[in-house]
């Protein structure tokens, strides 16, 4: 950019619009423009003797929302004119609309583009340098105004405003809006209109993520009676921190002529910065590709009546319900296929958009070959999206490759041509070949993401070695990958078996994404567990910064768990009141789906361990003896997973258990009862030819006439062959839990 050096800070100008209500308290900002326009130069000419390298047009107000388009040109060009007059870098300053974008509000996508590309237009033709887009509240609009800057071929600076949470009024992480906005195009990103502390930590934020420019330009503390809350001595301290953050430091509300003077002195050389990053974003959530991420399938009309029915009747509340369920499962991003014969996929990519947007917080796959339906989707989704896919086709190639550079999305790269690949070697050919092309066109390797290719193992059994082994070389040359995981099931029984198997091996290959179905309980558990076995993951899932013994309990840290019961001075009262109420929140979450077993009994064992120190220090005179809960897999089985879970659980809540293990007689199970003078028994069997010995159990306790209740749980019983034998049926763990707890009163 002529006449802008970033060797140095770059000093933005300060507030004019507190300046001008001084004198003219009843008037808009931009109406002085007409009013007292030398005032408006005075000011501008200020801020430029104070040492500001750039200064903003008084225009932050001057919107289609309040004038009309010819009062809008007249505006611009004034304002333009006085600042140019100062022979500094004339920014051209774009506020928000004030209206609540969509999908929250009635501003639509398409309403938004015009407005913006018109103010954009009428000040870049007045003369603006640049343009500068600030004190958005919502990324969605923030986006959508860059979106239309951009295409000025005009440098674009944007800031949004961030209040005490860290996050903009519509709750959009610092992250993010420096992610989405730097992918999009933008020239510089930051934060203004905040107090100087929130600017600088929503900076740091930003910093993490993006290598561009950063904007601070901060309120003078926080508006008071009589004017701002911070006095100039305490905005100068703050100068050495915002110029270590920004690379561009000006002032917002309340600052003036003293605070760009002060800034102009403490100008430092700035260090260029190279990072690049693997995340993708939506404004609210981030999601690094440091590991295997599951993208649901289910959004396929291919074999799906009902979503085909919906389709064509317009029904976006079905796709959107089908979208919310498979985040709701555990799907970190979602796959979004709306191809139908004779149907206007691109109408429907674009009316999905907003209503996705509002009820899902996961990144989403553009499944189409048609780019138009593509752009349709991505150019109105306000998160970073992925166009699935391309193949290896130069001019296919290069149309997906532009298309994904114009709007910061990544690509997947099918590894095929116009033939299919025979082995990994083809397939290696087809990566370099991709690679070469990607380079030529400048799109950012970071962003390409390979499809090896699954084929149906029924119909091709040799091409799945051939797949994995060309994951595990792209993975260890750092490359992204991607396998559409269903499909090597296809025409085969046991489909959610094989599926599982694969979700298995291609993450201990190194697969950076799974396309599979969320709501296959097998296939959840499966990539949970493979995912801490082979990646490294906690239990827990993404980490969450522990304060309380709830919050160890919850995220399946025995160890803070420890720590943290320690500090407790009252013992029976945290058993009480934190980790039986954090141990509910954790059942509560397995039974929705949104964590898995690995999670849960991560949790248990977290509780158990408070548990066990609490309770060595709960006075003896005030501990309550419960009898032990007997567990035991009857007579001829083996089996023991589901009784050791519920045996974690139980203990993880207080209670005694005493498990008499696998394969046990009938006489020892009544014996132990009469001997322990227990009050539950938890009988399992995961064979049909065993329930017969659950049968007889409950038979002998009842001759016996030992008062205990029978509970029986696994994969063969229901509630029916409960009721029959007089015992009480658990469906699950978490159900047995919450019986036992009851009979017992705890």
């Amino acid at each position: 950019m002529a006449g802008i050096s970033y060797k140095k800070t770059i000093v933005l100008d300060g507030a004019i619009g507190t300046e001008l209500k001084k004198i003219y308290p009843d008037l808009r900002s931009e109406q002085v423009l007409t009013k007292d326009p030398d005032l408006i130069q005075k000011i501008h000419q200020g801020y430029a003797d104070a040492g500001a390298d750039i200064i903003l047009t008084n225009t932050f107000g001057v919107n289609p929302s309040r004038y009309r388009k010819e009062e809008i040109e007249r505006l611009i060009r004034l304002a333009v004119r006085l600042v140019r007059k100062t022979g500094r870098i004339v920014a051209g300053d774009i506020g928000p609309s004030g209206r609540i974008p969509e999908p929250f509000g009635d501003y639509h996508f398409d309403a938004m583009i015009e407005d913006y590309s018109f103010l954009a237009r009428t000040l870049v033709r007045a003369g603006a340098d640049i343009l500068y887009l600030e004190t958005f509240t919502s990324l969605i609009e923030a986006r959508a105004a860059v979106l239309a800057a951009r295409m000025m071929r005009k440098p674009v600076f944007v800031t949004l405003t961030f209040d005490d949470s860290l996050r903009t009024p519509f709750g959009d992480l610092p992250e993010s809006c420096a992610l989405i906005l730097s992918e999009l195009g933008a020239t510089a990103v930051g934060a203004n209109c905040a107090t100087p502390e929130i600017v600088i930590e929503v900076l740091k934020r930003m910093r993490k993520v993006t290598d561009l420019p950063l904007i601070a330009k901060p309120n003078r503390g926080v508006p008071t009676e009589t004017g701002f809350s911070y006095t100039p001595r305490k905005m100068a301290s703050f100068i050495p921190e915002l110029v270590g953050v920004a690379e561009l430091v000006g002032g917002c509300c309340g600052t003036d002529y003293q605070f760009i003077r002060a800034v102009a002195k403490k100008r430092r050389r700035i260090r260029k910065r190279k990072r690049k990053v693997r995340i993708l974003a939506t404004p609210q959530r981030l999601f690094s590709l440091d590991h295997t991420l599951l993208v649901g399938e289910r959004i396929n009309p291919t074999g799906r009546k009902r979503l085909t029915r919906a389709l064509r009747r317009g029904d976006l509340n079905y796709i959107v319900a089908e979208a919310k369920a498979q985040e709701k499962a555990g799907a970190e991003a979602i796959d979004l296929n709306l191809f139908l014969p004779d149907f206007d996929e691109k109408a429907a990519m674009a009316r999905i958009a907003a209503p996705l947007t509002k009820e899902i917080s996961i990144p989403v796959f553009v499944d189409t070959k048609d780019l138009s339906a593509a752009e349709a989707f991505i150019k109105r989704y306000p998160g970073i999206a992925v166009i699935n896919s391309s193949r290896v086709v130069r001019e296919e190639l290069i149309r997906s490759l532009r298309l994904a550079i114009r709007y910061g999305s990544y690509l997947v790269v099918s590894l095929s041509g116009r033939k299919l690949p025979k082995d990994h070697q083809e397939r290696m050919r087809y990566f370099r070949l991709a690679r070469k092309i990607a380079r030529r066109v400048g799109f950012p390797k970071e962003h390409l993401i390979y499809d090896p290719l699954v084929f149906p193992v029924a119909s091709e059994p040799d091409q799945l070695k051939e797949t994995l082994r060309t994951v595990q070389e792209l993975s260890r040359r750092g490359e992204l990958t991607i396998l559409g995981i269903s499909n090597v099931s296809y025409g085969m029984p046991e489909r959610s078996r094989l599926n599982a198997a694969l979700v298995a091996a291609a993450i201990h290959s190194g697969v950076s994404f799974i396309i599979a179905n969320p709501m296959d309980g097998l296939v959840r558990d499966v990539a949970a567990g493979a995912g801490i076995l082979f990646e490294g993951r906690s239990a827990a899932g993404p980490a969450k910064k522990i304060e309380t013994l709830e919050d160890a309990i919850v995220a399946g840290d025995p160890r803070q768990a420890l720590i943290l019961a320690r500090a407790e001075s009252q013992p029976l009262k945290a058993i009480d009141e934190k980790v039986i109420p954090a141990l509910r929140i954790v059942g509560k979450r397995y039974e929705t789906g949104e964590i898995f077993l690995p999670q849960l009994l991560a949790s248990a064992q977290a509780a158990k361990a408070a548990i066990d120190l609490l309770k060595e220090r709960i006075p003896k005179r005030r501990t309550r003896r419960l009898p032990p809960v007997i567990l035991a897999t009857v007579e001829g089985d083996i089996h023991d997973l589901g009784k050791n879970i519920l045996k974690t659980l139980l203990l993880s809540h207080g209670i005694p258990v005493l498990d008499l293990g696998v394969n046990v007689r009938t006489d020892r199970i009544v014996k132990t009862v009469r001997e322990k003078r227990a009050k539950v028994v938890g009988l399992s069997a995961l064979m049909t030819t065993t329930m017969s010995r659950m049968a007889e159990v409950a038979e002998r306790l009842k001759k016996r006439g030992l008062k205990v209740t029978l509970i029986i749980g696994g994969a063969v019983v229901d509630e029916r062959f409960a009721r029959r034998i007089g015992a009480r049926h658990a469906r699950d763990a978490i159900a047995g839990v919450n019986l036992i707890k009851k009979i017992l009163g705890v």
